[in-house]
C-alpha cells in the first residue's frame, strides 16, 4: 500500500496542477467561442494545433520515455546530455524548415497569413527544448517544481491570450495600437500568446540546463535509438489516432475550405469538453510511468498494476458520467453556434476511457524492452483511424471523426489485452473492469433514452445516478479495501 500511497501522492501533486492549470486554460476556448468572429477562425486554430502536435513528435524524437528506461538502467547524466543533442538537432531543423517555408504552408493551408507558421516554428523549438529538463525533474521525484513550473506556463498564457484578444475586441479604434488591433487579428494574437510562453518558460528553467555537456557518444546514442526509434513511430501514429481528424476535417467535409474551417472550429469546441476525462488521463502518466518503471523489480508489482488499473477505470467511469449526465449544462459555456456538436462528447468520452485503459496496459511492452509492439499497436489504431476518417467524415461529418477516434482507440486497447497477457501476463481483474464500464454505459444510455427536459431536472436524476454508481463500487470494494489496508 505504500506504493500505492506514493502513486497516489505523486499523483494528486501532477493532477491538481495540472487540472487546475488546464481548467483555466480549458476556459480560453469558451472565451475564444464568444470572441472570435466565427466559427472558422477556430478552425483555423484547432487545425493548425493539429500540425504542431504531429511536429512536436518529430522535434522530441520520443527522448522523454527513453530518458526514463536509460536514466535508470545506466546514467542519467549520460542520457540527459546524449538525449538533449539529438532533440536539438532535431527540433533545430525542423524550426529552420517550418520558419522559411512559412509562405508555401500558407499557400496550401489557406489561412491568409504566414506569420503564424513562423511564430510556431519559434514554440516548436522552445517547447522541444524544455523537455528533458522537465522529464529530469519528474524522474528525480521533483513533482512540486514540475507542477508549479507546468502551471505558470498555463497561467502565462492564458494572460497574454485574454489581454490580445480583449485588447483586439476593444480597442481597435485606438489611434495608437489600432492599426495592430482589431478581430481580423485575433488569431495572429493566439499564436504570438503561445509563443511568449514557451519563450518565457525555456528561460525560467535555464538553470536546469547546468552541467549540461553536448554528447555525441554513438555507443550510448545507438542505445537511444534502438530504444525510442519505435517510440518516434508509436508518437506518429497517436497524432493519426488524436489529431489527424482535426488536421484533415477542413479538406473532407463537403464544400469551401472555410465551411470546413468551420465544422472543425465546432468539433474542436465541443471536443475540448472531454477535459476532465482528458485531464486525469495526463495527470496518471506524468505520475504512472516512472512509478511503473521504479517498482518494475519488486515481489508484488504485478499486483499492484492489476490495482492500479481497477481503480483508474473507476474513477474514469464517474469522470464520463459526471460529464455525460450534465452535458446541456456544460454546453452553456459555449456559444450558441457551437452547442449543435454536443453528441461528439460521450463518443470522445469512451475513447479518451479506451486510450487511458490502453497506458495501463501497455506497461507490459515498455518493461520488457518490447517497444516494437507499441509501433504494431498504434499502426493499427492509425489504420484505423485513416480508414474511418476517410469513409465517415464526408458523409457525416465532425460525428464521423469522434466514431473514428473511439474506434481507433479501442482496436488499441483490445490488441493490448491480448498481446500482454502472452508477453508479460499481469493479474488484472478484467471482469470487474468490464463491469463497472459496462455499468457506467448503461446509466448513460438510461438517462440519454429518458429525454429528460429541464437542466434543474437532468442535474438531480444525474446526481442520484453518479451516487447509485459510486455506493455500488463501495459495496463491491469496501472489504477488498479493509484487507488491503490490514496488510
Amino acid at each position: 500500500m505504500s506504493k500505492l500511497k506514493a502513486l497516489a501522492s505523486q499523483t494528486m501533486v501532477y493532477g491538481v496542477s495540472t487540472i487546475l492549470g488546464r481548467l483555466i486554460n480549458f476556459a480560453l476556448y469558451p472565451t475564444f467561442s464568444y470572441l472570435l468572429e466565427g466559427t472558422s477562425d477556430l478552425g483555423v486554430v484547432t487545425n493548425l494545433y493539429a500540425y504542431v502536435a504531429l511536429l512536436n513528435v518529430l522535434c522530441v524524437m520520443g527522448m522523454e520515455t527513453t530518458f526514463f528506461f536509460y536514466a535508470n538502467k545506466k546514467s542519467e547524466e549520460s542520457a540527459f546530455n546524449n538525449g538533449f543533442t539529438i532533440i536539438l538537432g532535431a527540433a533545430g531543423i525542423i524550426s529552420l524548415l517550418v520558419f522559411l517555408g512559412a509562405p508555401l504552408i500558407d499557400s496550401i493551408q489557406q489561412t491568409g497569413n504566414p506569420v503564424y507558421y513562423r511564430l510556431i516554428a519559434g514554440t516548436l523549438l522552445f517547447d522541444a527544448l524544455a523537455i528533458l529538463p522537465f522529464a529530469r525533474m519528474r524522474h528525480r521525484n521533483k513533482a512540486r517544481k514540475f507542477a508549479l513550473l507546468k502551471f505558470l506556463g498555463i497561467i502565462l498564457n492564458v494572460a497574454f491570450s485574454l489581454l490580445f484578444l480583449f485588447g483586439c475586441k476593444y480597442m481597435a479604434d485606438h489611434p495608437v495600437l489600432g492599426p495592430y488591433l482589431g478581430p481580423e487579428k485575433m488569431v495572429f494574437y493566439i499564436f504570438l500568446a503561445n509563443f511568449l510562453v514557451s519563450g518565457i518558460t525555456l528561460l525560467i528553467i535555464v538553470r536546469e540546463f547546468k552541467g549540461f555537456k553536448p554528447s555525441f557518444d554513438g555507443a550510448v546514442m545507438n542505445e537511444l535509438f534502438r530504444y525510442s526509434w519505435p517510440l518516434i513511430a508509436v508518437g506518429l501514429a497517436a497524432w493519426v489516432n488524436e489529431n489527424m481528424d482535426k488536421s484533415i476535417m477542413a479538406n473532407l467535409v463537403p464544400g469551401t475550405m472555410e465551411e470546413g474551417y468551420s465544422q472543425t472550429g465546432i468539433y474542436g469546441a465541443v471536443y475540448k469538453l472531454s477535459i476532465a476525462m482528458a485531464l486525469v488521463v495526463q495527470a496518471f502518466k506524468f505520475a504512472a510511468e516512472p512509478f511503473f518503471f521504479s517498482i518494475q523489480k519488486d515481489g508484488d508489482a504485478k499486483e499492484t498494476y492489476a490495482l492500479v488499473l481497477k481503480w483508474f477505470v473507476i474513477m474514469e467511469c464517474m469522470v464520463f458520467l459526471g460529464v455525460a449526465l450534465n452535458l446541456d449544462l456544460i454546453l452553456l459555456i459555449l456559444e450558441e453556434k457551437y452547442r449543435i456538436g454536443k453528441n461528439v462528447v460521450p463518443i470522445v468520452l469512451l475513447g479518451q476511457l479506451f486510450l487511458g485503459i490502453y497506458y495501463n496496459l501497455s506497461i507490459w511492452y515498455k518493461l520488457t524492452e518490447k517497444t516494437i509492439w507499441g509501433l504494431y499497436m498504434s499502426l493499427a489504431g492509425a489504420a484505423v483511424t485513416i480508414t474511418l476518417l476517410f469513409t465517415l467524415v464526408p458523409k457525416m461529418g465532425y460525428i464521423g471523426a469522434a466514431w473514428a477516434t473511439f474506434a481507433s482507440f479501442l482496436v488499441m486497447m483490445l490488441i493490448s489485452f491480448y498481446e500482454g497477457r502472452k508477453h508479460y501476463p499481469i493479474p488484472y481483474e478484467y471482469k470487474k473492469v468490464a463491469m463497472y464500464i459496462i455499468l457506467a454505459v448503461v446509466f448513460w444510455l438510461i438517462f440519454y433514452g429518458a429525454e429528460i427536459q429541464g437542466v434543474a431536472q437532468q442535474s438531480v436524476i444525474s446526481t442520484a445516478l453518479i451516487i447509485i454508481f459510486a455506493a455500488f463500487v463501495w459495496a463491491v470494494e469496501k472489504p477488498r479495501k479493509l484487507l488491503l489496508l490490514r496488510k
